[in-house]
């Protein structure tokens, strides 16, 4: 008998263990390390819009001017090697341009009015960076990540 309870309880605790690990079930993070945290290696701009509070349209040109950023400011191998930590890095690009980002970026400030341009509050513009650099530092080492935080500078 007790052996069939333990089996019972355990699909609510699988359950419980999916929703907290995929960010549900607690408090909104508060900081980018928490946020970043649960995007594990599934998709960046789901998890961005989810973690941050924006919606995926925010998220996709968010990162798409983000990665416009590097393309101006990276060596092309750098350059390269991020797009392949950032899947779909040219469709993100893309659904910036086609929000109305087609100025170059060139900075922080800019990428800062074009985030203010994509309607993405300030308190989830000022954790986007660190967010995105989490999750490369995540799926692709410390050097990838290195990049990204280079150009939050």
């Amino acid at each position: 008998m007790r052996r069939s309870l333990r089996w019972a309880a355990a699909p609510a605790l699988l359950l419980s263990s999916l929703v907290v690990a995929c960010g549900g079930g607690g408090a909104p993070a508060t900081s980018a390390a928490p946020a970043a945290a649960s995007m594990g290696v599934g998709n960046i701009s789901s998890a961005l819009s989810s973690q941050l509070g924006i919606s995926a349209s925010q998220a996709s040109g968010g990162l798409g001017s983000m990665m416009s950023l590097a393309q101006e400011k990276l060596s092309p191998a750098d350059f390269d090697k991020l797009t392949k930590a950032v899947p779909n890095s040219s469709t993100y690009m893309k659904a910036a341009k086609d929000a109305g980002i087609t100025e170059p970026i060139g900075s922080v400030d800019g990428l800062n009015k074009a985030f203010s341009k994509l309607g993405i509050p300030p308190e989830a513009a000022s954790k986007f960076g660190p967010a995105v650099a989490d999750y490369v530092g995540k799926t692709s080492g410390a050097s990838t990540q290195s990049l990204i935080t280079g150009l939050l500078k």
